[in-house]
């Protein structure tokens, strides 16, 4: 599960002025302008659209003394195929010195914040309300004419491989594989032979986070779990796949091309009804992927989180906000 904030407490900064240095030379290199709406149809349409607001950003104090050169990248909802976004509202105090609106190094829509200096007990806070515009996917009409990518492209190449939890050379799951029914011509038909086979095997439980392998060997999983072992099943059969991240919750995509070679991501969800093609979560996508590679850790992560350093003598309070607000259908 996604946690709605991040809290660093009393982390300490002492020493981080290095750290700090780097990191604005790393966001140096965004876009200082807002993320533009793109319009976008799904290829085969969609079903009803929703609009949300969506208030991201943090709020820092200084609580134990002054505190300077803070840095922080916080990841924030971007345009895809099935959505759009746009600023309606920002809210700024006196303290920050610069925003910027751009992508860091894995392709994630982050806004990167400057606050220079807090004194012992001053606080500041950035707050971004965003407006998206979101489309639920619905299956093709002729789900034969889909089948396995001949030669997948390169930016899709890393949605085959290994990811944190997502055990493509387990060998259990790959002798689950095996078992599973599969044509490189009926492709759709195989993807939704292994969906069907991870709702059998696997039954939907609360509890901490174990990963594909455990969610097979246990029978048991919760959303991401049993996301993560469907995501390594069709990697394996060679059929990329990656988790897509919605507030509090998640889901899978799958990449087909069709007869003429055109690729396309389709959706299922893993967990509650049985929809395979679409799904019925109507929230902002937040991050699509499961293997982002972030400064200052050793291994990558499944999702990329807030970040945030800086220097001085104090002790930063940081409180990151992801709020989802009230939406409405307008189909």
């Amino acid at each position: 599960m996604i946690p709605r904030c991040f809290h660093l407490g009393t982390t300490t900064f002492l020493g981080l002025l290095a750290s700090a240095m780097v990191a604005a030379l790393v966001w140096a290199q965004l876009t200082v302008s807002p993320p533009p709406v793109i319009a976008a149809t799904a290829r085969n349409g969609t079903a009803k659209t929703h609009v949300h607001r969506y208030l991201v950003g943090m709020t820092v104090g200084a609580s134990a003394g002054d505190c300077q050169q803070i840095v922080s990248a916080i990841p924030v909802p971007g345009d895809w195929p099935e959505q759009e976004v746009s600023i309606v509202d920002e809210d700024f105090s006196h303290h920050i010195q610069s925003v910027q609106y751009g992508k860091d190094n894995n392709g994630i829509d982050v806004i990167q914040v400057s606050v220079p200096y807090l004194a012992q007990g001053e606080s500041a806070k950035v707050l971004v309300t965003y407006e998206v515009t979101r489309r639920l996917p619905v299956p093709p009409h002729d789900a034969t004419s889909w089948h396995k990518p001949t030669k997948v492209p390169r930016k899709v190449r890393s949605y085959l491989g290994h990811s944190p939890l997502i055990e493509v050379r387990n060998g259990k799951i790959r002798r689950l594989s095996k078992a599973i029914a599969w044509s490189d011509d009926e492709a759709w038909q195989g993807v939704q032979s292994i969906y069907d086979t991870v709702r059998d095997k696997v039954t939907f439980q609360n509890g901490p986070l174990r990963g594909a392998a455990r969610a097979l060997q246990k029978g048991t999983g919760n959303h991401e779990d049993i996301t993560s072992l469907f995501i390594a099943l069709c990697r394996i059969k060679g059929v990329p796949a990656r988790t897509v991240w919605v507030p509090d919750q998640c889901y899978a995509e799958f990449y087909l091309e069709d007869s003429d070679g055109h690729g396309q991501w389709f959706v299922c969800q893993l967990t509650g009804n049985a929809d395979f093609g679409t799904t019925n979560h109507t929230g902002p996508v937040l991050q699509k992927g499961d293997n982002f590679k972030v400064r200052n850790r050793r291994k990558p992560v499944r999702f990329v989180p807030e970040t945030l350093s800086g220097a001085g003598q104090g002790q930063p309070n940081v409180n990151f906000i992801r709020q989802l607000q009230r939406g409405h259908a307008v189909q």
